[in-house]
């Protein structure tokens, strides 16, 4: 029996020069910390990142499938954090009101944009994207001034 001199324990050596106990003991010889010290979370997270970096076509395949069977409840939270709780039910309200058909133009809603007030965050109907983008564009200050200038400048030359 010998006693490691890191940690005081006695161990009977498995090598006829070995002095610590283990490689935790000569980690900390060494100036490395105990695994057992180290959180789990932190290890887990470390095994984590070497599994990603070792197999990335298989985490790949697991968003990818992961993506695909959660595909609304992603799209409903990313709506929710982006202009506040219960947006998702108020994207659906407004399509019920609309009949599932653009505030604006009037075609049916595949996909439907949240049209809002960008000063105050107020939500307000769901409009196609042509329809929202071009809303945005006239909500600038003078940009409809201007537009109307350039078609007038080019009204009479064919």
């Amino acid at each position: 029996m010998t006693i490691c001199p890191q940690c005081r324990k006695e161990f009977v050596p498995k090598r006829p020069k070995q002095q610590l106990c283990s490689r935790a003991c000569s980690g900390r010889a060494n100036g490395q910390k105990h695994a057992s010290t180290i959180p789990v979370l932190v290890r887990r997270k470390a095994a984590m990142a070497r599994f990603k970096q070792r197999h990335p076509e298989r985490v790949r395949t697991g968003h990818r499938s992961y993506y695909v069977k959660h595909k609304d409840a992603i799209a409903d939270k990313a709506l929710d954090r982006r202009y506040g709780q219960g947006t998702t039910e108020h994207l659906a309200l407004q399509l019920q009101l609309q009949s599932n058909a653009c505030g604006i133009c009037g075609e049916c809603l595949t996909r439907p944009n949240l049209d809002h007030n960008h000063q105050t965050g107020q939500r307000r109907g769901a409009l196609c994207a042509h329809c929202n983008h071009g809303l945005g564009y006239i909500e600038q200050t003078n940009f409809l001034a201007k537009a109307l200038d350039y078609l007038k400048k080019w009204k009479g030359k064919q």
